[in-house]
């Protein structure tokens, strides 16, 4: 199949990589879809924020009831509002990688993709005092590329 009917990068010769599925990333530690655990818990997430208006009155009710979340974050937003930004990261929370300007991937180049990336990973960790260590892409589109 040619790359460009599968929205990725060719090869030399034109063709799309073969797709090495779910298990293989898995044991290479480069995507999670699961976490096993003993017991019955519940992750929150939240994607992308921050909002001025909700995700303060978000980490209010986590605070109320102990609990924490994951927010995945927009570099933009984190630049707009780095006290919200801070605010989730003091309070314990996971602050994320939601791309810099929350572009669907698909149809990015793949410096285009590092380069969302890596202003959100600046950004967000300007705001947070700590880059992310979790990513994930808008849409929750997931592409597999050799990049």
């Amino acid at each position: 199949m040619l790359a460009a009917d599968r929205g990725g990068t060719a090869d030399a010769v034109g063709y799309a990589p073969a797709f090495k599925g779910r298990a293989y990333y898995e044991s290479r530690g480069e995507a999670i879809w699961e976490v096993p655990l003993e017991g019955k818990f519940i992750a929150l997430t939240f994607d992308d924020g921050p909002d001025p208006a909700d995700t303060p009155a978000i980490l209010d009710l986590l605070a109320t009831y102990g609990a924490r979340a994951t927010f995945f974050i927009t570099g933009k937003k984190a630049e707009q509002y780095p006290g919200i930004v801070r605010r989730e990261a003091m309070e314990g929370h996971e602050v994320a990688n939601h791309t810099y300007s929350h572009r669907m991937l698909l149809h990015c180049t793949d410096a285009q993709i590092r380069g969302e990336i890596a202003m959100a990973q600046k950004s967000i960790g300007m705001a947070a005092g700590a880059e992310p260590v979790l990513f994930s892409a808008a849409g929750r589109f997931f592409l597999i590329r050799g990049c």
